[in-house]
Protein backbone atom coordinates (compact mmCIF):
# COMPACT_ATOMS: atom_id res chain seq x y z
CA UNK A 1 0.00 0.00 0.00
CA UNK A 2 1.20 3.41 -1.14
CA UNK A 3 1.48 6.12 1.50
CA UNK A 4 0.77 9.56 0.72
CA UNK A 5 2.97 12.43 -0.39
CA UNK A 6 3.42 14.89 2.45
CA UNK A 7 1.51 18.47 1.76
CA UNK A 8 4.30 20.52 0.94
CA UNK A 9 4.05 23.82 3.81
CA UNK A 10 4.13 27.57 2.66
CA UNK A 11 6.26 28.20 5.71
CA UNK A 12 9.86 28.14 4.00
CA UNK A 13 11.41 28.20 7.52
CA UNK A 14 9.22 24.87 7.54
CA UNK A 15 10.89 23.22 4.59
CA UNK A 16 14.12 24.26 5.51
CA UNK A 17 14.14 22.79 8.86
CA UNK A 18 12.89 19.68 7.15
CA UNK A 19 15.07 19.54 4.55
CA UNK A 20 18.27 19.78 7.41
CA UNK A 21 16.22 16.92 9.05
CA UNK A 22 16.39 14.88 6.41
CA UNK A 23 19.57 15.85 4.99
CA UNK A 24 21.28 14.90 8.48
CA UNK A 25 19.57 11.22 8.39
CA UNK A 26 17.62 12.30 11.68
CA UNK A 27 14.72 10.90 10.80
CA UNK A 28 13.26 7.75 11.39
CA UNK A 29 12.74 4.98 8.44
CA UNK A 30 9.26 5.44 7.91
CA UNK A 31 9.65 9.27 7.90
CA UNK A 32 12.32 9.20 5.12
CA UNK A 33 10.32 6.79 3.52
CA UNK A 34 7.34 9.40 3.17
CA UNK A 35 9.35 12.53 2.97
CA UNK A 36 11.55 10.65 -0.69
CA UNK A 37 7.88 9.76 -1.94
CA UNK A 38 7.16 13.79 -1.68
CA UNK A 39 10.21 14.51 -3.06
CA UNK A 40 9.55 12.61 -6.16
CA UNK A 41 7.13 14.95 -6.73
CA UNK A 42 7.93 18.90 -4.89
CA UNK A 43 10.36 20.78 -6.34
CA UNK A 44 10.84 23.31 -3.16
CA UNK A 45 11.72 20.75 -0.95
CA UNK A 46 14.17 19.27 -3.62
CA UNK A 47 15.17 22.51 -4.03
CA UNK A 48 15.89 22.95 0.34
CA UNK A 49 17.52 19.61 0.25
CA UNK A 50 19.89 20.50 -2.64
CA UNK A 51 20.66 23.85 -1.07
CA UNK A 52 21.03 22.41 2.33
CA UNK A 53 23.56 19.61 0.79
CA UNK A 54 26.12 22.56 -0.83
CA UNK A 55 26.26 24.22 2.91
CA UNK A 56 27.34 20.58 4.50
CA UNK A 57 29.91 20.01 1.57
CA UNK A 58 31.04 23.96 1.68
CA UNK A 59 31.25 23.28 5.72
CA UNK A 60 33.29 20.36 5.60
CA UNK A 61 35.31 21.41 2.90
CA UNK A 62 36.67 24.83 5.13
CA UNK A 63 37.11 22.22 8.16
CA UNK A 64 39.27 20.30 5.95
CA UNK A 65 41.19 23.32 5.33
CA UNK A 66 41.72 23.74 9.07
CA UNK A 67 45.49 22.60 10.63
CA UNK A 68 45.07 20.03 12.52
CA UNK A 69 45.37 21.39 16.15
CA UNK A 70 42.04 23.74 15.94
CA UNK A 71 41.98 27.19 17.00
CA UNK A 72 40.51 27.84 20.68
CA UNK A 73 37.35 28.90 21.80
CA UNK A 74 36.79 32.58 23.02
CA UNK A 75 37.15 32.88 26.81
CA UNK A 76 39.39 29.59 27.08
CA UNK A 77 43.48 30.42 27.95
CA UNK A 78 45.69 29.43 25.00
CA UNK A 79 49.05 28.37 25.69
CA UNK A 80 51.67 29.76 25.12
CA UNK A 81 54.58 27.85 22.80
CA UNK A 82 58.12 28.44 23.79
CA UNK A 83 60.07 29.98 20.59
CA UNK A 84 62.41 26.87 20.27
CA UNK A 85 58.90 25.13 19.35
Amino acid sequence: MNKPALPCTADVAAIEEIAEIYALKRMSASESELFEDHLLVCPRCQDAVDEFDLFLSAARSALAEYPEERPHRRGRKVRARSASG
